[in-house]
């Protein structure tokens, strides 16, 4: 907390340029497993099985680290929202990578998916649900220092976090659907 109160511009350029990474690598997972595993050959496939599995990893990382600092970044939890859009993001992701294995279940048990789902499950998930909390307390009290935020802001984060928890149903469901 001390260091999130000493250095409050460099912390932000910090975290603006952490969520930018995270957000690069969010993409180009995504881009790798929509528009180029649909013509890739198994060899090819495969490797980009584990580029996207690695991105992810990256990306749960990243939010595992951050996450306990994000309510210490501003008053209005700015960054921890970025944070949780992160995490819908990584779960949405995680949803369509686990299903496109349909072919190929057993690629799910390769050593690099089995860290992705341990991190995302074990510590990923505990993490964000502090940070949903986080956000709740914040917008009730408004920050630290009393100020209100405005309706419309607590509206975009409780959609943010609404649509955080489909994004985790979905890809519960998704890995129900492959273990079954």
């Amino acid at each position: 907390q001390a260091i999130c109160e000493a250095r409050p511009k460099e912390l932000g350029m910090v975290t603006h340029a952490m969520s930018k990474a995270m957000d690069t690598a969010l993409t180009d997972a995504d881009f790798v497993l929509s528009k180029l595993q649909p013509f890739l050959s198994n060899s090819f496939l495969e490797l980009s099985r584990k580029f996207i599995s690695g991105r992810l990893l990256g990306v749960s990382r990243a939010i595992r680290i951050l996450s306990p600092f994000a309510e210490f970044v501003d008053n209005t939890s700015t960054f921890a929202t970025v944070l949780l859009k992160n995490c819908k993001r990584l779960y949405g992701i995680q949803a369509k990578h686990i299903l496109s294995h349909t072919s190929q279940p057993m690629g799910l048990i390769d050593m690099l998916n089995r860290h992705l789902l341990k991190e995302i499950t074990t510590r990923v998930s505990p993490r964000v649900m502090n940070l949903l909390l986080t956000v709740q307390e914040k917008s009730k009290i408004g920050g630290d220092d009393g100020r209100l935020l405005a309706d419309s802001k607590i509206e975009s984060q409780g959609r943010v976090a609404s649509q955080l928890v489909f994004e985790k149903e979905k890809s519960d469901n998704a890995l129900l659907k492959m273990s079954s």
